[in-house]
């Protein structure tokens, strides 16, 4: 496996509600300019454009504090084919995920934000395998790391990593020795973008009967075996990605799931250049043509958060055509594998979505909806009163009180939260999906049934703990 790494630090920057904001940099490999790259941010908890990781070189990173060991994030396909566009959102989201798990560190560890960076960096493009103690984890008994070789790609331009001299960790403080040389065989570049998805999908989901005893499975089967598109509409977590996943899991389909946004670029999914050994580049299908050639389950998920100018380059693949030209490629066109499924998902109604238009929508010719399950949160959530709890909040939702949907997967979320850690961080946890905003009306429900809760789980009646006030009256929860 490979792995990107994390640092974080203090920043001297304060936000606008007063709090500390903090320096975070992410340190990926990208084989495609042979370099080590460098993205970094100062958040302060706002959203947009001010949050957004920038490419940055290594000078011009600060040097403030750091305050936690470094994070190492085992890097998947999709993540490499990501940093190649430049975009790491998604890792950056799992970076700070794992990185907000640490504590902090105390005594006299006073390494500054860039020479940390700069000894990881030293010690990546050296292939030092001790990077793996920062591994966070533990699902994985697997902690060797694969180092392909880094070569620089002038086609591309400098590498935003250069400095003369390397520093090392050593008794917190931060000494100087010589750079090795970057080695000189060229990596490979094909990525699997796609892969069967593990058979715990399948054997954990519960299928869900769409009208009368036709299931979604038997939905998918037809729409395979005729080549038909499928569209899944409903509310957030109510199942809609995991019925495909699980679909793909059962049947032993190769899958892959990409999200949709405003910024959606579907040629980088359809494929594009990259340099091969001899200074040439080398046509690699993109995640789109690799299903399209070779067949599986492709997953437009978020599908009404695209735009229409997006969606008018998937009309060939979604009609009779069934097929993609690959414009950037000698305009080859690509003609779908028999066992090609094509799903889409989306949510209808919320804020920042589009209703599809009329071309789009006729081709897909199953269309469903997948409103929350009661007889599927019955059997996946053992709480009468937490389905009661959640139906109660639903009509808020309904009322627009609240605007933040009541997932079936929050809910499991508060299941096994309870169970694991106690009643009061179950709350405390469930509380801090919705906006300050919204807390106060979330917790008189809550508040409603907590009794109901504990007596059908078993648990000791005992007050709200004062975490749990926290949350709502000092403004840190959002």
């Amino acid at each position: 496996m490979t792995i990107a790494l994390y640092v974080e630090s203090l920043s001297e920057t304060i936000g606008d509600n007063g709090e500390v904001g903090l320096d975070q940099t992410i340190i990926v490999p990208n084989y495609t300019i042979g370099a080590i790259q460098l993205f970094h941010r100062t958040s302060t908890g706002k959203r947009g454009r001010s949050e957004a990781w920038t490419l940055t070189p290594q000078i011009d990173l600060p040097t403030t504090t750091v305050i936690k060991n470094p994070v190492a994030i085992r890097l998947t396909d999709n993540d490499h084919f990501a940093i190649q566009g430049g975009k790491v959102t998604t890792l950056g989201y799992k970076t700070t995920t794992a990185s907000d798990q640490l504590t902090k560190l105390g005594g006299d560890y006073t390494l500054r934000h860039r020479d940390l960076v700069t000894t990881l960096v030293s010690q990546f493009e050296n292939a030092d395998n001790s990077l793996a103690i920062y591994l966070t984890d533990s699902r994985y008994k697997d902690t060797s790391i694969e180092f392909p070789p880094l070569v620089p790609n002038r086609a591309f331009g400098n590498s935003p990593v250069s400095t003369p001299v390397t520093p090392t960790i050593s008794q917190g403080a931060v000494s100087n020795q010589p750079v090795i040389s970057r080695q000189t065989t060229t990596p490979s570049l094909e990525m699997e973008l796609a892969s069967v998805p593990d058979i715990k999908w399948a054997k954990s989901y519960i299928n869900r009967k769409v009208v009368g005893d036709v299931s979604d499975f038997d939905i998918f089967d037809v729409a395979m075996r005729n080549d038909e598109n499928v569209l899944i509409t409903g509310h957030a977590g109510s199942g809609k990605t995991s019925s495909v996943m699980a679909y793909a899991s059962a049947r032993g389909y190769r899958y892959y799931n990409f999200s949709c946004s405003a910024g959606t670029d579907t040629k980088k999914l359809f494929g594009g250049y990259n340099p091969s050994e001899n200074g040439h580049f080398h046509w690699q299908d993109g995640a789109i043509t690799d299903l399209v050639r070779n067949g599986g389950v492709l997953l437009i998920g978020e599908i009404t958060f695209m735009p229409e100018r997006t969606a008018s380059e998937l009309y060939s693949l979604l009609d009779y055509r069934r097929e993609i030209q690959l414009t950037d490629k000698d305009g080859e066109v690509v003609k779908a594998h028999p066992d090609l499924l094509i799903i889409a998902d989306g949510n209808l109604g919320y804020r920042g979505t589009r209703e599809l238009s009329q071309a789009f929508n006729d081709r897909f010719t199953h269309h469903l909806d997948f409103p929350y399950d009661p007889d599927i949160e019955g059997k996946l959530i053992k709480s009468k009163a937490i389905l009661e709890m959640a139906n109660s909040l639903r009509d808020r939702f309904e009322e627009e009180e609240i605007q933040t949907p009541i997932s079936t997967r929050s809910l499991v979320a508060l299941m096994g939260n309870i169970n694991s850690l106690g009643l009061d961080y179950g709350i405390y946890a469930y509380l801090n999906l919705f906006p300050m905003r919204e807390q106060s009306s979330v917790k008189l429900v809550i508040d409603t049934y907590r009794y109901n809760i504990e007596e059908e789980l078993g648990l000791v009646h005992n007050a709200p703990t004062e975490p749990v006030m926290e949350v709502l009256n000092n403004g840190t929860a959002n």
